[in-house]
């Protein structure tokens, strides 16, 4: 019986070497394929890296074009004065022209006046729009 145990020992024995060795192997495989994954994902993170910078580069050179492109505005006060004091020096004047046409009686030629008058007011605004919007076609 001693003999049969010893040889059942030694059987097993051998079983546990073989999974050891099994197991060792698989453990330097996936040592192996963690390293190389490792070294892939470097790749493409350095890549992936160029990529963005190039991106960001391509996007500063294109901002930098339209900003040469489309220059900003500026926006002058002085001109909009200027169209205000218009606009109240036009209203006075068109006061006085009716205080005198009252003054010396002429209300037929007033009525004819005051349609010529809409007139003009209308080419106001539409001068006032026309600067407004940037588009003074004179």
């Amino acid at each position: 019986k001693t003999h049969q145990l010893e040889e059942s020992l030694d059987l097993m024995r051998r079983e546990f070497e073989e999974m050891e060795n099994y197991w060792e192997s698989k453990l330097q495989e996936e040592r192996s394929f963690y390293a190389e994954q490792l070294v892939i994902n470097d790749n493409q993170l350095t890549l992936l890296e160029n990529q963005i910078q190039d991106y960001r580069n391509l996007m500063g050179r294109k901002e930098h074009k339209r900003l040469q492109i489309l220059p900003t505005i500026e926006e002058k006060i002085t001109l909009e004065e200027q169209v205000m004091d218009c606009e109240s020096e036009i209203k006075e004047l068109r006061r006085r022209i009716k205080e005198m046409e009252i003054s010396n009686g002429c209300q037929s030629e007033e009525e004819e006046d005051s349609s010529a008058e809409d007139s003009s007011e209308s080419d106001v605004e539409q001068e006032k729009e026309n600067v407004e919007e940037g588009n003074d076609y004179h």
